[in-house]
């Protein structure tokens, strides 16, 4: 790395013992001929005849790619080069080569070598595509992850879960598993972590929620500042209180132990609050790791975010007509409180009430009494400037708790108000007309806007 990097001119694309790598433009016979490969003698050979599909056409680029005691060679399509590149330069290590096939050959490095992982272990990641409109099979096909197929007709993330969850449990292999969706980078602790949890007596976990993309636009920020209010203020609040976290639909770890006890029988469309309701049915403490970090993507767009609010906002709806009943009958912390997070229908509702009659009621005395028509105006108008401030010194404030950075937040902290606002219409929205249906919502190859990665964020 130092003289790929530090040599103007001077590549070296292989090294290792008892490894040999040639490349070269030309047909693939004229290269043998040119280095003699009849010659040497080996217990495996890998090859290839062309460039990598999205990187630049040369010859020190080309697959296949080796280091140390390992060699490196796909015939697919890898489009996040640049997100995984600059992910794995976090480690030390430094792409000079443009090509796919060296990130990924770093990237084993890393996991074998540096963390320590068997190969076993590394390749232990099992897929479940559902409801894929691209290549997301093929691309992990081709990264080796194993894929699992669900084995039933399914409507929700939930449903899809519950299949794989029971063929899993059907090998008797696993201790755990550990839930991602497909758009989300974990942290290289991650892990450590849902062992330490593990070892702990944890059977059920919920990570730290993060963003890949908080500074891409306001959309993207005000919905991070969501997931970071809900880490701290929520999640790390009730392991303070010593009582149950919620699941946050990724980066949770759930015990193979308690899935056989339980199963995974879910029925609406917030999958995570319904099982975190299970679990406080049953007694069952949800851990919060805070670090075991998983970068999530959040949607860019507004219209994306406003129909996965009302996605989430009926699976709350359809929950509280679940389970609200029996949680309220059990008498305990984490049942009452999982309660009045399903509750939150009716609390909007009385929320708004207040808000209806004193407007009623300043429009009334205003059309009696026309010389206080300006000073109402002007105290209706304060009021709401103060909500506004309100709600941004509170956006500031989940950033500073969360140590993010404040000036690429700025646009996103000024906009947190209007965000707010078009969620809770996007709730009436969902109440009105009922859930919107599944459509696939916008990701982009994102590598994370990394402020605190290596850092603790307790």
């Amino acid at each position: 790395m130092t003289i790929n990097t530090q040599m103007k001119g001077v590549y070296v694309f292989s090294s290792g013992k008892n490894m040999g790598v040639f490349k070269a433009v030309g047909f693939p016979e004229d290269v043998g001929h040119f280095y003699r490969l009849e010659e040497y003698a080996a217990y495996s050979w890998t090859a290839h005849g062309r460039y990598p599909t999205n990187t630049p056409g040369w010859w020190g680029g080309a697959h296949p790619f080796a280091l140390l005691d390992r060699s490196i060679v796909h015939n697919g399509e890898i489009s996040s080069y640049d997100a995984n590149r600059r992910f794995m330069e976090m480690f030390g290590y430094r792409c000079t080569l443009q090509t796919d096939t060296e990130v990924i050959t770093y990237i084993a490095d890393y996991l074998l070598r540096r963390q320590g992982l068997s190969l076993e272990e590394l390749s232990a990641v099992i897929v479940v595509p559902n409801n894929c409109t691209d290549d997301t099979e093929g691309a992990a096909r081709r990264a080796g992850a194993r894929i699992l197929h669900v084995d039933r007709d399914v409507h929700s993330k939930g449903e899809a879960l519950e299949s794989a969850f029971r063929q899993l449990l059907a090998e008797d292999e696993f201790d755990a598993f550990c839930v991602f969706d497909a758009d989300n980078i974990a942290d290289p602790n991650f892990f450590q972590a849902v062992n330490d949890a593990l070892n702990a007596g944890a059977r059920i976990a919920q990570g730290y929620r993060d963003s890949k993309n908080p500074h891409a636009n306001w959309v993207s920020g005000a919905s991070s500042v969501f997931y970071w209010f809900m880490d701290r203020l929520y999640n790390h609040a009730r392991r303070t209180l010593g009582t149950s976290a919620a699941l946050n639909g990724t980066g949770f770890m759930v015990s193979a132990s308690f899935l056989r006890e339980t199963g995974y029988d879910i029925h609406s469309l917030t999958e995570d609050l319904e099982y975190t309701a299970q679990c406080a049915l049953r007694g069952e403490r949800v851990y919060w790791m805070d670090n075991a970090i998983t970068y999530d993507e959040q949607p860019e767009r507004l219209r994306d975010a406003l129909v996965q609010r009302m996605r989430w906002f009926s699976g709350a709806y359809q929950c509280k007509r679940y389970y609200s009943r029996q949680l309220l009958k059990k008498h305990s912390f984490p049942c009452v409180d999982m309660a009045l997070v399903f509750g939150s229908v009716y609390f909007m509702v009385l929320g708004l009430l207040p808000l209806i009659m004193s407007a009623v009621s300043m429009i009334v005395y205003m059309a009696h009494t026309p010389e206080y028509v300006l000073p109402m105006l002007l105290l209706a108008a304060g009021s709401g400037l103060l909500s506004i401030l309100a709600m941004q010194a509170f956006a500031v404030l989940i950033c500073l708790l969360e140590r993010k950075r404040l000036k690429p937040m700025a646009r996103a902290i000024v906009l947190y108000p209007l965000f707010m606002a078009l969620w809770m219409l996007a709730n009436w929205a969902s109440i009105l007309s009922g859930p919107p249906k599944w459509k696939a919502i916008q990701h982009k190859a994102q590598t994370p806007d990394m402020e605190r990665e290596m850092g603790g964020n307790a």
